[in-house]
């Protein structure tokens, strides 16, 4: 049988060979600087400058007036009574609309007798004799 581990391992894992930091110059001092320019200093100052800005804008704008109002238009009275005068208009006519009869109500041989009957009314009154007086 043979045995599940090999002689040479696929991965050195923890046992992998380490870099001598001293044989190369580098100390952990200077491990841990970066090289020329750090770039920290600038960005909390700018962090701080968009702060003051937002803080500022918060200020002011809690304290903003309202707008004047526009001037009033002259023609703005004649157009309140033209408005009011339509609606008066609009009312009528419902109640117009209202008093006649829906076409689906309609009786079509009720309406045909009574035009029938206006007509033979108006002939007969053309029949008559003239009336003298």
């Amino acid at each position: 049988m043979r045995s599940s581990r090999s002689r040479v391992s696929p991965s050195s894992g923890l046992n992998r060979p380490r870099r001598s930091w001293r044989r190369s110059g580098w100390t952990a001092r200077r491990r841990s600087r970066k090289s020329g320019e750090c770039s920290i200093g600038p960005v909390r100052r700018f962090a701080l400058l968009l702060a003051g800005f937002g803080l500022a804008r918060l200020f002011f704008w809690g304290r903003r007036r309202p707008a004047p109002a526009p001037p009033v238009d002259p023609r703005a009275e004649e157009l309140r009574a033209r408005l009011a005068e339509s609606k008066a208009v609009v009312d009528e006519r419902e109640e117009f609309e209202a008093a006649e009869t829906p076409v689906d109500e309609a009786d079509p041989e009720e309406r045909r007798r009574r035009v029938h009957e206006r007509g033979r009314e108006a002939v007969e009154e053309m029949r008559r004799p003239p009336a003298e007086g």
